[in-house]
């Protein structure tokens, strides 16, 4: 359990490290752009679940260690190690992007286009909830086919996240995970609409796990 433990510390870390640096980068110099954000979300993640999943799965996101346990892979002793572990390496990037980068930590916060809102039919809450709630169920259901394919897993969540970062960046500055939505609002002191991200985050991923489940796990077991 200490195994997993220190993984999802390391693991969460150096993700929620190398994402929220870039979004600093980008902002600061202009020189990394939507692509390069996309880039280092995509291949950060990619990395750390090629070298933690023997070893943890590589969760690195409470909700996918939420939608694990209600799916009965891990029980609640493992869940509240895996989410303290990932909560605290979350905290601990933060702790540092604030040493490095001061007040500009500030733009690491998640943040809603306006024009789209603008434009859109919906309200504002609801616009959030809903794209979350799509990314996350893509992440999750990539995620479950990720750790049944180890060989070439980690391409294809690292692949997935890179794909969804890009196009949801400038929408809704792509949540996709909890402590990501979490650690700029705590240390920054600003929680607007974190409860709609969690929501869309929680139920997207939640949905995902269990559609993989239903639709390609039920299926190889029955050899269709």
């Amino acid at each position: 359990m200490l195994k997993k433990a220190i993984c999802e510390l390391f693991g969460t870390f150096f993700i929620i490290f190398l994402s929220l640096s870039a979004i600093e980068l980008n902002v600061l110099n202009s020189t990394i752009g939507t692509l390069g954000i996309a880039l280092v979300f995509g291949f950060s993640t990619l990395i750390m679940f090629a070298i933690f999943l023997r070893i943890s799965k590589s969760h690195f996101n409470p909700a996918i260690s939420f939608t694990m346990f209600i799916m009965g892979e891990i029980n609640i002793k493992e869940l509240a190690v895996y989410i303290v572990s990932q909560f605290i390496g979350g905290m601990l990037a933060g702790l540092l992007l604030t040493m490095l980068f001061g007040k500009s930590m500030s733009y690491t916060l998640v943040t809603i286009n306006q024009y789209l809102i603008s434009q859109s039919d919906i309200p504002s809450y609801f616009f959030i909830i809903i794209v979350e709630f799509i990314g996350s169920f893509i992440v999750m259901f990539t995620y479950k086919y990720s750790i049944n394919n180890k060989k070439v897993g980690a391409l294809y969540i690292g692949g997935i996240i890179f794909i969804l970062v890009l196009i949801f960046y400038n929408i809704t500055g792509s949540g996709l995970n909890i402590i990501r939505i979490i650690v700029p609002s705590i240390y920054n002191l600003k929680f607007d609409n974190v409860i709609f991200y969690i929501i869309g985050i929680l139920f997207g991923t939640l949905t995902g796990g269990l559609c993989y489940h239903q639709i390609m796990e039920k299926k190889s077991k029955k050899g269709d």
